[in-house]
């Protein structure tokens, strides 16, 4: 508690800006907010409330949301909130300053504040006569204001109460969140969290009082239920497939939630109680990953997030994404380490699909005539610079999303105001590319171009002058560069370390909002793209096993056999060729198990009907992580008919 007063002492007695902080801790004590919202309720800049929020984050005398971006919202700590009456002796300290006077003296503050509060808002005169409610206050009541103002407050169960609350404000007692409960109009008693202060004219003599009420009848329920039910938790862990542990790292000791057996296939029972018990479970081929993971965490203080695969009793694989968090004592020591564990089977095989479906179109470009894909999140990119860009009429926002599809990097930018150059730069960093996009990419750190260097390319089409700043910042996703926000100010503006600090924010959300697209979409994507390229090829496209059996075909192939697709699928591949080329078929097939490819065969089909057709056969391999043939790719391209 000392250290707190000194805190606060410092921050609002002992530095400019102190009457910032005191209104911004006041409102987050009312409700959360985020930045926008505390900008406007005190008519101060946006840069200037981070500011202040961010000093109070350091302090840790608020809290936040950690979602990120501009709707990320901040509240008090627990330790801020359970100690206001520190706070409200420091603002009377202040106030004798008269530093707070002038500031709370606005209009434009207190209509705002009064305005967009959630909290009732109740000022009563020394004989107890209503002569304020905001529109909070008349909901909770259910009076309006011509109902109640002038006659004498009547909405707490008695009058003893409001007697008691006045006689200790008058005598100079703090009444913060004071827990009571209030009568509705409807008779509906609600529960309330009230606050209460004298308000005192310019000599100081007490005229009134101020009455802050927030309705807490859910928190009172939901604390209760709670109470009664620590099961919840463990159902809604089960629901989400979530499963916690407790490992004392002192003894070997492991406990587990009620949740793990959907993870590991053991009931809670069954499942082993230390540590090296658990290893047991774990794939033998991730166990060594998982122990040095763990001995990083512990021994170097190293952050503990995996993905490792499970093995169940029955031999079932599973793939589960651990974090966790290491206890220490006073002196450092490692005592506990507690995490979660979750089951993330379904993303990682998502995963390997979508590889295998590249895989597949990599290797249908490579043999067939298919259209390139490239990726484009024009939408993303103009929704997550817009608002920046409006506000800051000297900045210019460019977004760079990488695309490695194709076994090359093609940047495609979109910026909140103007088009971009499309680049190509390979894997060596060759290209066409400016060299500053290729330090980036090469550093994965934020590149500066002073305002001597001159015109930087990617500013081809800003309209700047050659005086300018430009700063470039990867968006990266498991450590690697995914893309790059690209920013260029005017000669009358330096962008400042605030703002650095802004932009990264941006690009951290662009990044991640980039790796969701990749996880959450990318799936449907890739089918999708598959599909197209496989069906409305003007090849005979074939997916064939390792044992020469055909397991797909495209649209091509169906009309050109004669063939419905049911008979096809599960047909030995020789029965397509001619009786004449079954034989060179077969010399061709042993060809491709040896070396994985084939190119430009000459062979002929035969239809259902008999036709024969001349073709020229190309085939690729698709192989899985370990290296095993999956099925071939193969193309059959018509030899059209000469004179």
């Amino acid at each position: 508690m000392r250290q707190l007063t000194k805190t606060l002492s410092y921050l609002i007695l002992g530095q400019k800006g102190g009457h910032n902080r005191i209104q911004i801790l006041e409102l987050l004590n009312e409700r959360p907010y985020n930045l926008n919202q505390l900008a406007e309720i005190l008519n101060l800049n946006y840069r200037t409330v981070k500011h202040h929020v961010d000093v109070l984050l350091k302090n840790e005398l608020v809290s936040t949301s950690k979602t990120g971006g501009y709707g990320e919202v901040y509240f008090l700590t627990p330790d801020m909130e359970g100690n206001m009456e520190i706070f409200r002796d420091i603002i009377k300290k202040f106030e004798k300053s008269k530093k707070l006077k002038d500031f709370t003296s606005s209009p434009k503050f207190f209509q705002n504040v009064m305005e967009q509060t959630n909290d009732a808002v109740i000022i009563i005169n020394k004989e107890s006569q209503v002569f304020f409610l905001n529109q909070s206050a008349e909901e909770l009541s259910g009076y309006k204001e011509e109902e109640i103002m002038g006659d004498s407050l009547q909405i707490f169960p008695d009058s003893k109460t409001l007697d008691e609350l006045i006689n200790k404000v008058s005598n100079g007692e703090s009444v913060v969140d004071y827990e009571t409960k209030l009568n509705h109009k409807s008779g509906e008693s609600i529960e309330v969290a009230l606050t209460m202060d004298g308000i005192k004219d310019e000599n100081d003599n007490l005229i009134g009082f101020s009455i802050l009420s927030r309705n807490i009848t859910k928190r009172k329920q939901a604390e209760e239920a709670l109470i009664r039910s620590e099961e919840r938790y463990a159902l809604a862990q089960k629901a989400a497939n979530i499963g916690s542990w407790d490992w004392n790292i002192i003894t070997g000791d492991l406990f587990w939630s009620d949740t793990i057996e959907p993870l590991f296939g053991f009931s809670k029972g069954e499942f082993g109680a230390t540590y090296e018990d658990f290893l047991e479970s774990v794939h033998p081929d991730d166990r060594e990953f998982v122990k040095d993971s763990v001995n990083l965490s512990v021994e170097e203080d190293k952050e503990y997030s995996i993905h490792h695969r499970i093995v169940w009793p029955d031999g079932t694989v599973r793939w589960v994404s651990e974090t966790g968090d290491v206890i220490r004592n006073a002196e450092g020591k490692p005592i506990r380490m507690l995490g979660i564990v979750q089951d993330i089977t379904i993303n990682k095989v998502a995963e390997d699909r979508i590889r295998y479906l590249n895989d597949l179109l990599t290797a249908m470009k490579d043999i067939g005539q298919i259209i390139s894909y490239e990726s484009d999140l024009r939408g993303l990119m103009q929704g997550s610079c817009e608002k920046l860009v409006e506000t800051r009429d000297y900045l210019d926002i460019s977004i760079v999303v990488l695309d490695e599809s194709k076994g090359r990097i093609v940047p495609t930018g979109h910026s909140g105001k103007h088009e971009r150059d499309t680049w190509e730069i390979s894997q060596d960093g060759e290209g066409t590319a400016p060299e500053c996009i290729k330090a980036v990419l090469k550093s994965g750190s934020n590149q500066i171009l002073d305002r001597n260097e001159g015109y930087c390319t990617s500013c081809k089409y800003c309209k700047h002058e050659e005086d300018h700043q430009t700063i470039l910042i990867p968006m990266k996703h498991q450590d690697k560069v995914v893309g790059i926000t690209i920013v260029c100010s005017d000669a009358e503006h330096e962008i400042d370390a605030e703002e650095i600090n802004i932009l990264e924010e941006l690009a951290i959300d662009l990044s991640f909002a980039r790796a969701k697209i990749i996880t959450e979409e990318a799936l449907k994507e890739s089918e999708e793209r598959y599909r197209v390229a496989f069906n409305t090829s003007p090849d005979l496209f074939y997916r064939i096993s390792p044992q020469g059996e055909i397991l797909d075909c495209n649209d091509t192939a169906i009309k050109t056999l004669g063939y419905k697709k049911s008979e096809l699928i599960g047909m030995p591949l020789f029965n397509i060729y001619a009786d004449e080329f079954k034989t060179d078929a077969k010399k061709f097939f042993m060809e491709w198990q040896k070396t994985g490819k084939l190119r430009n065969k000459k062979l002929k089909i035969i239809t259902k009907e008999g036709q024969k057709i001349d073709i020229e056969l190309n085939v690729n391999t698709i192989y899985d992580h370990d290296g095993n043939v999956v099925s071939s790719i193969s193309a059959q391209r018509i030899i059209p008919e000469t004179k």
